[in-house]
């Protein structure tokens, strides 16, 4: 079965993916993206322009009123792409159960200077010590509630507060931005 690279960090991709130029073979590399902006369009363009050893193709969903679910029968049968940006309402942990991510953490470690990133994010999908994602973006979350719940502790990493959350149901309140929810 192939192994899907769950990368939603993708210059990072690019980094570490580019079809024919001048009649010289490319490794393909299959992106699910959705529908490509006109900006990452662009980008991917520039990329396969510029490498001589990869060339990034762009899974064609037209047509597809329900990409993610399509994707996961594709990712779940092992026929999904090599990469694909992935949102909220993906089903993480069950393509890590079913084993078919692949750990980008060697990639991390090879191309990546971690002094220069968030390493809570870099490592914020980690399962038994292999990372299967990539987080692009984040929100500044607080949490509030009783000190009898959070003690002394002053933060946390996303793993530690999915747990205090898990721990505590409806007795923590989360907040982003301008709105927050019960949890």
């Amino acid at each position: 079965m192939k192994k899907i690279k769950w990368v939603l960090l993708l210059p990072v991709m690019l980094l570490l993916c580019g079809c024919q130029k001048d009649g010289d073979e490319k490794k393909i590399v299959t992106l699910d993206i959705g529908e490509p902006s006109p900006q990452m369009q662009a980008a991917i363009d520039r990329f396969n322009a510029g490498n001589d050893t990869y060339c990034v193709e762009v899974v064609d969903n037209t047509g597809v009123t329900d990409v993610i679910s399509v994707r996961a029968v594709k990712l779940t049968a092992g026929d999904g792409p090599d990469i694909f940006v992935a949102g909220a309402d993906t089903h993480f942990q069950e393509y890590v159960e079913k084993g078919v991510l692949e750990d980008l953490k060697p990639y991390i470690e090879a191309d990546l200077k971690e002094e220069e990133y968030l390493t809570e994010l870099l490592y914020a999908y980690e399962r038994d010590g292999k990372v299967y994602a990539i987080e692009t973006e984040f929100q500044i979350i607080g949490m509030i509630g009783a000190k009898e719940i959070f003690g002394d502790m002053e933060g946390w990493t996303p793993q530690e507060a999915i747990a205090m959350m898990e721990a505590h149901p409806n007795q923590i309140r989360i907040f982003t931005g301008m709105h927050s929810e019960i949890m």
